[in-house]
């Protein structure tokens, strides 16, 4: 694949505008930069928190506020489109490999002629070979008779990914449109506004 346009590919995902990004960089204090270089390994903002060196009660209660502040959210951002572009990484690559897995077909893995077992991974296309996330190959005897054993990946944890990335499923609910809120400010007679 051409490296280029995969990256320019990345660069149309996240963009966020140079100056800007820069400025609120400056803006993130000592411990709000340890938190995003925490983030950025296990993407846990509690567990990252604690090791910026937030409280313990600050990091069980208002870690997942930091992912809100829009400096460090831009930062966050911002490192993981470089992560992406340094690993050659698209979207489109990511979704590709979880298809495989998803829709993987274990009738793939027999000789449709003979209906024996292809032992040999190289025997089957890349698409097939791809859906398969490990194989272990078991020793029967002395003689070096083998058996292979074949995983494939969680089908069902493909499928909730792939899922969500096409937004058909809610974790939450989401609301949209506006919404108009009436005070009442006449309390009527003879009883009192409780702000006097």
């Amino acid at each position: 694949m051409n490296t280029k346009s995969k990256g320019s590919s990345i660069a149309k995902e996240v963009s966020l505008p140079a100056r800007e990004g820069a400025r609120n960089r400056a803006d993130l204090t000592a411990q709000q930069l340890r938190f995003i270089a925490e983030y950025m390994k296990d993407r846990d903002a509690k567990a990252a928190s604690s090791r910026a060196g937030y409280s313990d009660t600050y990091a069980a209660k208002k870690s997942s506020g930091l992912l809100r502040v829009p400096a460090i959210a831009e930062e966050i951002d911002r490192r993981t489109l470089e992560r992406a572009m340094r690993c050659d990484i698209t979207t489109d690559d990511i979704v590709l490999e979880l298809k495989r897995i998803a829709f993987f077909d274990v009738r793939k893995l027999f000789d449709p002629t003979t209906g024996k077992f292809r032992a040999d991974p190289y025997e089957m296309d890349e698409q097939d070979a791809r859906g398969l996330v490990n194989f272990d190959i078991v020793v029967l005897d002395r003689a070096g008779d083998y058996a292979v054993k074949l995983n494939p990946g969680n089908k069902m944890k493909a499928l909730e990914l792939l899922g969500r990335h096409l937004k058909m499923f809610s974790d939450g609910i989401h609301h949209t449109g506006t919404q108009t809120i009436t005070y009442i400010t006449d309390f009527g007679e003879g009883t009192s506004d409780p702000d006097d």
